[in-house]
């Protein structure tokens, strides 16, 4: 993309462009010769709401395979895809969508619609008789916005399949839950929800009437990773994390995360919300701390949730299918 911005300013005329401005952000731009010439905010082009929401007819529940930071080509994440589709071919294909927690193309993310990495790392691992018939709802990872994020989206209209409407967005499933891909990567506000995520974010939740309400992003809030952790060295991670949980604090029911390569659960008390770390879809795992809140194991493998008007049931699997821990959540406990 390529912006233009003309001003006149002490006699001096001058043309601004900006080349690959990402989509949903805002570019804070001053010049200077001798002194202040001219500053401005430049926005990307606004985008229509119903590119970002897509509603889907009224079923009584769903089911959904949770995961992320899969796409290697390693042995790890075949293993992984293998053990999906065995789940999906148990459960007789009744699997409503894949919820893809982003780095879905490592190292640097997609060249465009027609790299062949989309084939590697995606539609054949995840391209088997049971699997090739589920939804897939992606987030974009940090190695994402290595490569070309427009063609991500844009894979969209080329594969329906890849429910990537734009770099946030919203899935309504009748009026059992909303799902709102929300883009970490770029999460400042802009104070308009056709803009940027994080106001779109804060919209959908305002304004959301279904039963449930997840969220799902690439970055977590809290972890027992030893390398993402909780402390002061990662104060880009404490920062982020709390402009989201004031954004979805007793509004969501329920945050997941990949970019921890490990899988975790905990629960967020003061705001009602259980947090899910799925990150171990088939790069190298991290190591975690043995000792912290709630359950986490560096294992690879992925997260299945079966869903109804009444409770949440979860349950963690490694990629041989053993599980690893489960539980329910009762929708009449939660704040939101």
């Amino acid at each position: 993309m390529t912006y233009e911005a003309t001003q006149k300013s002490f006699r001096r005329k001058f043309k601004l462009f900006l080349s690959i401005l990402g989509v949903g952000t805002a570019f804070l731009f001053v010049v200077l010769s001798g002194g202040l010439v001219a500053r401005g905010l430049v926005f990307s082009p606004r985008i229509d709401q119903d590119q970002l929401v897509k509603v889907l007819p009224e079923k009584a529940s769903r089911r959904f395979f949770v995961f992320g930071d899969s796409g290697t080509g390693s042995e790890h994440q075949r293993a992984v895809a293998d053990a999906l589709e065995k789940r999906c071919q148990m459960l007789e294909g009744k699997v409503d969508g894949i919820l893809l927690l982003g780095d879905t193309f490592y190292n640097d993310g997609v060249r465009s619609v027609t790299d062949p990495i989309w084939n590697d790392y995606l539609f054949y691992p995840y391209g088997g008789s049971c699997l090739k018939e589920v939804a897939i709802y992606p987030t974009l990872g940090n190695h994402d916005y290595r490569g070309n994020v427009e063609a991500q989206i844009a894979m969209h209209k080329r594969v329906p399949r890849w429910n990537m409407l734009h770099s946030y967005y919203r899935i309504e499933f009748g009026q059992l839950l909303t799902l709102i891909v929300y883009d970490t990567n770029r999460p400042e506000p802009c104070y308009q929800n056709n803009r940027c995520a994080s106001d779109f974010l804060l919209s959908s939740l305002a304004q959301s009437k279904t039963r449930w309400n997840f969220v799902t992003a690439h970055h977590p809030l809290f972890s027992r990773s030893a390398k993402y952790d909780d402390s002061m060295r990662n104060l880009g991670l404490r920062f982020r994390s709390f402009g989201i949980r004031s954004v979805i604090c007793n509004r969501a029911d329920a945050y997941f995360a990949g970019h921890a390569h490990h899988m975790e659960h905990r629960f967020d008390n003061e705001c009602g919300f259980s947090h899910f770390i799925s990150g171990a879809g088939g790069a190298r795992l991290y190591p975690i701390k043995e000792t912290g809140p709630g359950f986490a194991i560096s294992r690879h493998g992925f997260l299945e949730l079966d869903l109804d008007y009444q409770q949440l049931k979860f349950k963690f699997w490694d990629k041989d299918l053993k599980p690893l821990h489960q539980g329910v959540i009762q929708k009449s406990q939660l704040g939101s």
